[in-house]
């Protein structure tokens, strides 16, 4: 079997608009072979007809074959996005020639947001003191399937208030957010630079629990007054019985004991 310099020509069909004179390409966008022009000998019907799509991330020499991308039209995907498109078309022509033509490039192929599955639920009782958790994974074709949670950043809020501080995957609330609906949200950039968020609210409103009461054990009031005191309204006389003291003077030749109650002796 012999190769002929006279082969088809391919081109490749998009419904999309020319970029720069380029075909362009999009994920899940379906390109299309076209046989712009048939070659001079003739395809043998027989034979062999083969069409294999390729990708590049040069648009130049580093072409591989996508696996599993052999019909006659291809819908580009997630790993795709970025790189170059082609079509290979072999054939044998009915001077049992084999041929292999190429289709001109397209552009590089645009993303398409893909949604994220968020499989995300909180865990725990909206209780004042008591963790509540954010559990679950996060699933995204831009991001070739399950998200690092690693990745994800958290921020909780007290109605539509955010909580300072308040940024991992669990939260426990305080005195502030009782009475309050509490509610988580989650984020991340996936592998092409799309913020995806998603918002987890608690079922009810944050419950009180009661707070001891602080303070001095025992008796904190005024002591008793006394009785007296109560009675007259003045504050009681101590009685203290006064020290006797002796005193010996000698007048007129008589003696004499005089007794004084805490009084300096006469000369």
């Amino acid at each position: 079997m012999s190769t002929s310099d006279d082969t088809a020509v391919i081109g490749l069909a998009s419904t999309l608009p020319l970029v720069d004179g380029w075909v362009a390409a999009r994920e899940d966008s379906r390109l299309t072979i076209q046989i712009l022009l048939e070659d001079p000998q003739g395809r043998d019907s027989s034979g062999a007809v083969q069409y294999r799509w390729q990708r590049s991330i040069s648009g130049v020499a580093d072409w591989v074959d996508i696996v599993s991308a052999t019909a006659f039209s291809y819908l580009p995907g997630d790993a795709d996005v970025g790189q170059f498109l082609r079509a290979r078309f072999s054939y044998v022509d009915k001077a049992n020639n084999s041929s292999v033509v190429f289709s001109t490039p397209t552009w590089t192929v645009e993303n398409v947001n893909d949604l994220p599955v968020w499989a995300l639920q909180l865990s725990g009782t909206p209780r004042q003191g008591q963790s509540l958790n954010v559990l679950g994974s996060v699933t995204d074709g831009d991001n070739q399937g399950s998200v690092n949670t690693a990745l994800l950043t958290y921020q909780w809020y007290a109605g539509n208030t955010p909580i300072d501080g308040a940024t991992t995957a669990n939260f426990s609330p305080g005195q502030a957010e009782v009475g309050k609906l509490l509610k988580v949200e989650v984020s991340y950039l996936d592998n092409f630079n799309t913020l995806e968020t998603a918002t987890l609210t608690a079922p009810a409103v944050t419950a009180n629990v009661n707070d001891p009461a602080r303070g001095r054990s025992g008796s904190t009031g005024t002591p008793p007054r006394d009785k007296r005191s109560q009675q007259t309204g003045h504050c009681p006389i101590s009685m203290v019985r006064p020290k006797l003291v002796s005193i010996e003077s000698v007048s007129n030749g008589t003696q004499a004991l005089q007794r004084f109650r805490g009084l300096p002796t006469v000369p």
